[in-house]
Order: structure tokens, then sequence, then C-alpha cells
């Protein structure tokens, strides 16, 4: 599972290249490279292993590039492209809580 980041002509699109992955790799990319901006649960129960690449933008400009006007978002890509719809839903979210910081000790 790989992301390839397209900007090469002045506008932003991205890829999602899977070879023999699985449709939770999917979802943990989507949620690491923050493309839907949210966890992201696969709820799809396929278990086999698929190669595929899905080209995807940003509704909006990020880092100062507009998105690709001939690339869809990754809502509309996963549809299409895979036949997979993103649903928001509630769910448990980890938290990660900090209850000590202290300065490192000189060596």
């Amino acid at each position: 599972m790989s992301t390839i980041r397209n900007d090469g002509n002045g506008l932003l699109s991205f890829e999602y290249v899977g070879q023999n992955a699985t449709i939770g790799q999917l979802a943990l990319a989507l949620a690491a490279n923050g493309s839907v901006r949210a966890p992201v649960i696969d709820e799809t129960k396929l278990t086999g292993n698929y190669d595929f690449r899905v080209s995807w933008t940003y509704d909006n400009a990020v880092g100062g590039l507009q998105p690709d006007p001939n690339i869809p978002t990754i809502f509309t890509a996963l549809e299409r492209g895979l036949g997979l719809k993103l649903v928001a839903d509630k769910g448990p979210v980890p938290v990660h809580v900090i209850q000590r910081v202290s300065k490192p000790s000189a060596n």
C-alpha cells in the first residue's frame, strides 16, 4: 500500500496504490494520511487481498496548491473506483492521556 503525491502540473492530487493489499490496509491509509480527516474503520467484511489504484484530491487548496479539477475527492473516488462508500458514524475513539511531563536528566 503506497500513497503517491502528484503536483508536477501545479495542481494537487494523490493516488492510493494497493498491491496485494487488504481493505483494512486501505482504511488505515485513509485515516493516517489525512484524506478523510477522521478515523476509518473497515466494516466491509471483505477478507481478500486486492490490487487497486485510486486517484483523489482534496476539495480545497492545500499548501498553496489548488486541487486538480479533473480528479474527484476521496469519497467519490472510492465509490466510483472501488465500489466502497465512506459513511460518517459515531463510535469509540482511542484517547491518549499525558499524565506527567518532566525535563530529561543531564547525562
